[in-house]
């Protein structure tokens, strides 16, 4: 995630060909899979919205909170802390998580581009129905009636004080909007509406503040293609259903509240005489038991609270891991066996509703090679065409396939975007390469008639005064290739060089297996090779 801070690329964590692998601190292969996908992701999302959730939000409305923010030029360490929460918070809704405590009309609105708007009736009143009749009362008010009964919320959400004079309602100005509250207009009336609804749902500082453009740049997971989670997810691709109201509503299904959050279904196949034991064995061990079946003592124990055994575990405490004693903590949280057994089961302590997470998809292409084997001297070359990519966007490992019995040599990267890209969402610049030429001037106003191509804007055929003029040819994005190497390379036979965006490998190789040798099984370790 560090790396995609850096770069402002988050195709690699979004890749549907993506792949989890853990290893030790001498990066050796431990573990890989599906698995460990929802146990990492699962750990980010534990360290950012219950450890750290505090350091970013702050309560605003009831149990919601929003981006704590102010008026002020920010650090580049906080920037960068701030764009990790916002892309943690991006990934927590495509993996069906609910980011924290944010408030869902807070993310509803930055998913429909900050336009306050999307924030309709009925919406608000589904989340916040005092909010939703207060505003329904402003509005049935006019522009020269009293406003007493809204002194309190103007003294909470807008800074000012509203009160009584011996002839009339007088404002005390405490911020720029007071001066709407006395001889408004009818106009000025209802905006100021929409401004006391913006004020308990985002805050009192304008979006455009440092803190929430550092948060979008995150939170937006733009990828070198030129999508993003609102293209992609939401609107343009059409490819969730029922638009961001709905994406947040799935992501909120996923938070465990009760037993009922599980929407488990306990079956048991015990035959009758089974049961009747089961029955009479229940009878015996107490009036807490009397008449219970086996799916009221499952869901009773997932229901409960504390320790089964509190002794035997304050014994084992001290043989626990810091991680273990952490989420311990939690442990007279009225769902911590809930959310402990979808842990144990599914490894995310929620509930993962049905199908994958959303995937943004990124283009992957393969990078053109050259080959060549010298059959005296059993010298294997590769020449892999990679312009313009750079060793830190570049990663070599070698693979052995138990299936297939052989050995693969893989090379994966990012060949980044080019820097004369024309910038979009709120302004921000997805990605800059600073080893790349000067940034040159982005066409002037492209209009609505402007079409997209993968990302890239495209001036139309009647804007031919604009200053440039794009297309956009070269393959860019996240590249992946195989290639088959003898199964008993070693990492110390294989030499790899990029250079002039040719990524050269030179493998010395053994003797060629005759027609009626099989290779031996190999151990599934993969190695990542060097790259010079």
């Amino acid at each position: 995630m560090k790396i995609s801070v850096q770069s402002g690329d988050w195709s690699r964590i979004l890749s549907p060909n993506r792949h989890f692998v853990c290893v030790d601190e001498h990066d050796d292969y431990i573990s890989s899979g599906p698995g460990l996908e929802q146990s990492a992701i699962t750990e980010v999302f534990r360290r950012f919205f219950e450890e750290r959730e505090h350091e970013f939000c702050t309560p605003l409305y009831g149990e919601y909170t929003t981006l704590q923010s102010a008026d002020l030029q920010i650090s580049s360490n906080k920037h960068d802390e701030l764009v990790l929460f916002g892309a943690a918070t991006g990934l927590a809704l495509i993996y069906g998580h609910y980011p924290g405590h944010l408030n869902p009309l807070l993310l509803i609105y930055l998913l429909n581009d900050c336009n306050i708007s999307c924030l309709h009736h009925e919406l608000v009143s589904s989340y916040l129905p005092s909010i939703s009749e207060m505003l329904e009362r402003w509005l049935n008010i006019g522009p020269m009636d009293s406003i007493a009964e809204f002194s309190s919320h103007f003294a909470s959400y807008h800074n000012i004080q509203v009160r009584r004079s011996e002839s009339s309602i007088c404002t005390q100005l405490m911020s720029t909007i007071a001066c709407s509250l006395h001889g408004r207009s009818e106009a000025g009336h209802h905006k100021l509406a929409w401004e006391m609804l913006h004020n308990v749902v985002i805050g009192p500082i304008d979006i455009d503040n440092a803190y929430f453009a550092a948060f979008l740049k995150g939170f937006l997971l733009p990828c070198a293609t030129g999508i993003d989670l609102v293209d992609v997810s939401l609107r343009n691709c059409g490819s969730f259903f029922g638009g961001p109201e709905e994406f947040i509503r799935t992501a909120e299904m996923s938070t465990i509240r009760d037993f009922a959050s599980l929407n488990i279904s306990i079956s048991c196949d015990l035959k009758q005489p089974s049961l009747d034991e089961l029955a009479q064995a229940l009878s015996a061990a107490g009036p807490q038991f009397t008449g219970k079946t086996f799916q009221d003592i499952i869901e009773d124990f997932l229901a409960g609270t504390g320790a089964p055994c509190p002794e035997l575990l304050a014994s084992m405490m001290d043989r626990f891991s810091p991680e273990v004693k952490t989420c311990l903590s939690g442990l007279r949280s009225p769902t911590f066996r809930m959310r402990l057994m979808c842990w144990a089961v599914t490894g995310a302590t929620r509930v993962l509703l049905e199908g994958e997470p959303m995937q943004l998809s990124s283009t992957l292409y393969m990078p053109r090679v050259d080959s060549q084997y010298d059959c005296q001297s059993h010298i294997l070359h590769y020449d892999v065409e990679l312009p313009g990519v750079q060793r830190q966007h570049l990663k070599v490992i070698t693979a052995y396939s138990s299936i297939f019995k052989e050995r693969n040599l893989v090379v994966w990267g990012m060949s980044l975007a080019p820097n004369w890209r024309v910038p979009r969402k709120f302004g921000l610049c997805i990605h800059e390469n600073s080893l790349a030429p000067p940034r040159l001037s982005p066409p002037v106003d492209l209009q609505r008639s402007s079409r997209e191509f993968h990302g890239y804007i495209a001036a139309p055929y009647d804007t031919m005064s604009a200053p440039l003029q794009a297309t956009m040819e070269r393959a860019h994005g996240e590249f992946y290739r195989v290639l088959r190497i003898p199964a008993k390379t070693q990492l110390c036979d294989i030499i790899a060089v990029l250079s002039n965006g040719i990524l050269s490998f030179t493998i010395r190789c053994d003797k060629p297996l005759m027609q009626d040798e099989i290779p031996a099984a190999q151990e599934m370790v993969e190695e990542t090779v060097e790259v010079h």
